[in-house]
Parts: C-alpha cells; structure tokens; sequence
C-alpha cells in the first residue's frame, strides 16, 4: 500500500510496470480535486479500479460516477464499508477474463455506480439482527419495487398458495437473495439516463421469467436449495448487462449477437459479471451468469447452474408452440415434460 499526501505527485509515486490494483482518492484535495485525479488515472491505467471518496453534499452522486469511477464511499463510511470496496477489487482480480477484457470494462461510460437507495437497501438485507418491519419500511418507499415483490409473494409458480398484501410477508417469502436482487434490478433504473422506464420494465420482466423458469428447473432436477437461489439471482442479474448496452446505444435485438469485450463471449453477459462484482455479489455468483451461455447437448441433463439458465434461455427463445413442441422432443423426457408443462 502506498499513501500519497501530494495528490499532483500519485504518478510519481507508481511503478510503471506494475499497475495499481486500486487507488482511492478523496474528493475534495489542494491543487487537484479527486474526480479529475480519477480521470488521469482511467487514461494511465484503464484497468486500475477506482474509488472516490466524498464528503461534499452539494454535488450528485450519479454527477461523480462514470467511466472514471467505480465505487463512491460518502463519509461518514464504516470499516464495512472499506472491507466492500476491498474484496470487491479481490473478486474483480479473480473473474476469468483477459487484461484486454478488463481495460475494456474498466472503462465503459455506461458502468454504473451501485445508488445508495440500493446499497442501504441491501446492507439491511444482509445484517442477521435487522428488523423486518424496518426494511419493509425501507421498501414500501419504492412503490414500484412494492408491487413486484407482492407480485412475486403470490405467485403460485414459486410455491405460494395464499395471498398476501403485507410487504413483511412478502419479505420472509422471498428471502434476502431474492429481495435484494429485485430491488438491485428495479431501482437501477435510475441510473440509467437513456434507457425509458417502458423498456427497462420490459428487459426485467424478461429476466424475471428466465429466473422464475430457471429455478423451478433446478427444483424439478433435485438442486439443493441454496443453489437454486443462487440460479435464480444469476439469471435475473443478467438484466444489468442487457441495461448498460441499451445505455450505449445499441439496439435490443443487436444485444444478443454482441461479443466485443471477451472473444466467445456475450458483452451482455460479461459486464453482468463485472458489474455484480463491483456490486459486492460473490463470484460464484458471476461465474454463473458467464457459464450461462455454455451450450449443452440438448439430449442431456444439464451439470451446472449456469447450463440450466442456458436451457431456460433456447426455451424462452421459441416463439410459437410448434416451436416449443419441436424443441421440448429434443430433450431429455425428464427436461421436455417440465417445459411442456409450464405455462406460457
């Protein structure tokens, strides 16, 4: 670790043959402010992580974050807070993509910065003495985000028989992996500028169906619960990666067909997984969503959580129900009977 106090002088202070992991930086310094210091650091070395640190509450958050910031810590910030940032940058090093891939990433204008309403949101969802009824506070003041997890909480296909419209309840159906990621997918619409609310509905509608269908697979074939958890926070995270193209500009049916970053690899999928890092999700949990495009002998069960999303994925492409019939005969029986009984 390196520690600087003369913030004109970090460059002098760098080994040009061995990059930063990560730097952080205050905002608010003598002689260079620590947003503009950030973006000399993008341009020396695109693949360093960057944080920012920031006390000043006349200026957005979203206004800070961009391409030449991954993490914003606003003060007062805890050791929990810094442990974050720090395994974070420990999981991004860990992801199986190339030097190329990360500079890539490292840079894109679209990334975002995980907002605050979410951060806040799911810390309370992870500490094991929260109170219920004070997250369902938290999220009664989202009424969109209310809607779908009612919504979900009574959805027989997730094995809910009786109604409810207590959002606790719906809570302790859901569990914390559940909640947390609808939350993280529904509230990052506002960081999005040039993605319409329509669309953003419509990409997480599309991934709430894959997810729904990929862990009620993963039930019919016997995986243990905490996995089909695991199934199902991959498949709808993957919305993320699908976001950020549309962000950049490029039309929802190019999305698919794209793979720029990581040869053999869908950009959608790879930044889903870079994002989920930065985010603070496991890497388990990003290595899912990149083995979610690994193809499968249609004949066979499929041996990993990533291959069922893959599966979950070719039956959801199918759009007519010849189509499916045609698809479901090509499937192991025990795989074609769950699909042709699953409701369109």
């Amino acid at each position: 670790m390196d520690f600087i106090s003369d913030p004109t002088c970090w460059q002098q202070s760098v080994d040009p043959s061995a990059p930063p992991e990560l730097i952080l930086s205050d905002l608010l310094m003598p002689k260079l402010q620590g947003d503009e210091l950030l973006k000399q650091v993008a341009t020396r070395y695109p693949s360093t992580v960057r944080a920012l640190i920031t006390g000043d509450s006349s200026r957005d958050i979203p206004e800070l974050a961009g391409a030449n910031v991954h993490f914003i810590l606003p003060k007062p910030f805890t050791e929990s807070d810094f442990s974050y940032v720090l395994d974070s940058v420990e999981r991004l090093y860990d992801l199986p993509l190339s030097d190329k891939a990360r500079n890539q990433l490292a840079g894109l204008e679209a990334l975002p910065v995980l907002p605050s309403r979410i951060r806040k949101i799911n810390q309370a969802l992870r500490d094991p003495d929260a109170d219920v009824g004070h997250i369902a506070l938290m999220v009664s003041e989202e009424p969109a985000l209310v809607a779908r997890l009612l919504q979900l909480a009574n959805s027989a296909y997730l094995g809910f028989g009786k109604q409810t419209m207590s959002v606790e309840v719906a809570l302790n159906r859901l569990g914390t992996t559940v909640t947390s990621a609808l939350a993280t997918c529904m509230l990052a619409q506002k960081v999005f500028s040039q993605v319409s609310a329509q669309e953003h509905q419509s990409i997480v509608d599309q991934h709430l169906k894959l997810a729904g269908l990929s862990r009620n697979l993963s039930e019919q074939l016997g995986v243990a619960k905490a996995h089909q958890e695991s199934i199902y926070l991959a498949a709808l995270m993957s919305a993320l990666g699908e976001l950020v193209i549309r962000e950049m500009g490029t039309h929802q049916q190019d999305i698919e067909s794209l793979s720029t970053i990581e040869p053999g690899r869908s950009d959608a999928l790879v930044i889903t997984s870079y994002i989920l890092i930065l985010w603070g999700y496991s890497l388990e949990i990003a290595q899912i969503v990149l083995e979610s495009e690994e193809e499968i002998e249609l004949t066979t069960l499929p041996q990993s959580e990533g291959q069922m999303i893959w599966l979950c994925r070719q039956w959801m492409k199918q759009d007519s129900q010849t189509s499916r019939n045609q698809f479901c005969q090509q499937l192991a029986p025990q795989i074609g009977h769950f699909f042709q009984d699953w409701p369109e």
